[in-house]
């Protein structure tokens, strides 16, 4: 199963597949790596779907807003689980 999608960390690489999945009402596609399964959307893996995607000079999200956004999701976070960092 190759990942098409040029902006996931996978991009590129064909993997084995391991099964497909819905989850959420969605298709997914589980994929074996060197350090165990990953699930990706299975239109990441769709050479014609993501032919047709284009991508903008500009962003279409505010910096700003994203930020806001990662000050939200770290309030949500829950205990136990490791806190969300941005690099």
């Amino acid at each position: 199963m190759k990942v098409v999608y040029p902006l996931h960390p996978l991009y590129g690489q064909d993997l084995p597949l391991v099964r497909e999945e819905v989850r959420g009402g969605e298709r997914h596609v589980r994929v074996q790596l060197a350090e165990g399964c990953r699930l990706v959307p299975h239109w990441m893996t769709d050479a014609a779907f993501c032919s047709r995607l284009t991508f903008g000079l500009h962003p279409r999200c505010a910096w700003q807003a994203l930020l806001n956004l990662h000050a939200l999701v770290e309030t949500l976070d829950t205990v136990g689980r490791s806190p969300i960092t941005i690099p």
